[in-house]
């Protein structure tokens, strides 16, 4: 141990390499932006403006989001990218923090909307590029193309107290923001995103929000056999209901534990439930009834089924303090989808994937926090990370078939150092040798420069 002690006092430091390259790798999901036409697409929707302002908007944008995939999470962390050849693996012009900054700062509604816009145009285009989800994430028959989508929303925490939107603390007592996050299952792409003030209730604005996304991806809708949201009981409204049968997409909505969903779980013959295998202490049994979604939107009501899930932990479970009585817990939702109960239960449970794609934006990307006071840019803030977000998974599917988290592929492709050298008048960018992940860096380039063809 006093050895290697030794070698690294001796061990010199000087920052004087101009072809070093900061997170080589980099040069993925860049190379898929610059198929893709992510920064002439921004310039459409941000039309120049002057000097300052949108100028250059689509570079602007990328340079965050280059910054985003390398593991920055604010403004400033954009200089790492202007560090010695690291901006020749951009494909785009690196801006500064500066810049960066008052670009974010003077975007207007308008333009947070025409973020939205581009992101869901990106991500219709990367599907129809062979980046699109397996039918029904694998799960069913490849006969079946289901298209599963999951919605739910998240807590920003903020702590300044001029940030517009983030005045009135939420039911848990915090300031913030509460946006919600729509994305597709099997491989956690976010089709969308929508940044709300910090009090707003789960479900407000929310049909909306899915009514503009629909519209958004029809063609996408349409070309599938099934398309299905699922969401908690705070999506649980007559509206959302009514704008997924609008757009002809099924539903599968936690209920509200309120007085009229127990008394209808109260008449449910106890016999009528169906044992489901588990392990653990926990027993469970499955049961469903006809129901009827009524509300005050003025509509039909809507025909479904209620699937109630009973769970009951013993008593004489082995615990050190044992209870008198087994605790019994009920849980429903409604749905208007064909199947039996158990397999319905088994796959409206699996709506918890949302939550490892808000934790990756919240700490593989950078939206643990908000950058300023302005809430629209605090709004182009959540777009630029969803954009970020997206690359990288789509670079994932590129690489593997297996969705792999921001962290993963920023250790094992993003963050790779490199150098670069010009030979025989060719830019050539030197990787480490022995490196675990050439083989699947290399095909994942590969498959990146050829995806052009399939436009």
């Amino acid at each position: 141990m006093q050895r290697v002690s030794q070698v690294l006092t001796r061990l010199d430091v000087a920052f004087d390499d101009p072809k070093s390259v900061a997170s080589a790798g980099l040069l993925l999901p860049m190379s898929l932006a610059q198929q893709l036409n992510i920064e002439p697409t921004i310039n459409t929707v941000l039309p120049s403006t002057g000097y300052g302002g949108h100028r250059n908007g689509g570079a602007k944008a990328l340079t965050m989001v280059s910054s985003f995939l390398a593991g920055g999470e604010f403004i400033s962390d954009v200089s790492m990218l202007a560090s010695g050849s690291t901006r020749r693996v951009l494909g785009h012009r690196a801006v500064s923090a500066s810049r960066c900054g008052q670009w974010l700062r003077e975007l207007t509604y308008d333009d947070t909307v025409g973020l939205t816009q581009v992101n869901t145009d990106l991500m219709v285009q990367a599907w129809q590029c062979g980046l699109a989800p397996a039918p029904d994430g694998g799960a069913h028959p490849k006969d079946t193309s289901r298209l599963v989508l999951d919605i739910d929303s998240t807590v920003i925490e903020t702590y300044g107290t001029h940030k517009e939107g983030t005045s009135k603390r939420n039911y848990q007592g915090i300031k913030g923001y509460h946006p919600l996050i729509m994305a597709e299952a099997s491989t956690g792409q976010v089709l969308c995103g929508m940044l709300r003030n910090g009090n707003a209730a789960p479900a407000k604005d929310a049909a909306v929000f899915l009514n503009d996304t629909f519209t958004q991806i029809a063609e996408t809708l349409t070309a599938r056999d099934e398309t299905v949201l699922r969401a908690d009981s705070g999506f649980y409204t007559k509206k959302v209901i009514d704008t997924c049968v609008a757009h002809n997409v099924g539903f599968s909505i936690t209920v509200r534990n309120n007085t009229k969903i127990r008394q209808v779980i109260a008449s449910i013959n106890q016999d009528a439930y169906h044992t489901v295998p588990t392990t653990g202490f926990q027993q469970m049994a499955v049961t469903e009834v006809p129901y009827t979604v009524t509300g005050r939107t003025g509509k039909d009501p809507v025909e479904c089924r209620l699937i109630v899930r009973r769970t009951t932990v013993p008593a004489d479970t082995g615990e050190p303090q044992s209870r008198l009585f087994d605790l019994v817990d009920y849980r429903g939702f409604v749905t208007n989808l064909k199947g039996k109960a158990t397999n319905l239960d088994r796959f409206h449970r699996k709506h918890a994937v949302i939550e490892t794609v808000i934790r990756d934006l919240k700490y593989g990307m950078a939206l643990n926090h908000m950058p300023s006071g302005s809430y629209h840019a605090n709004a182009g803030w959540l777009q630029l990370n969803i954009l970020a977000h997206n690359l990288a998974r789509w670079t994932g599917r590129l690489i593997s078939d297996t969705p792999m988290t921001t962290k993963t592929l920023r250790h094992r492709y993003l963050n790779c150092p490199g150098r670069i050298t010009r030979n025989s008048r060719k830019d050539v960018l030197h990787l480490p040798t022995n490196w675990p992940w050439k083989t699947k860096y290399v095909t994942a380039l590969n498959r990146i420069r050829t995806l052009q063809t399939a436009h």
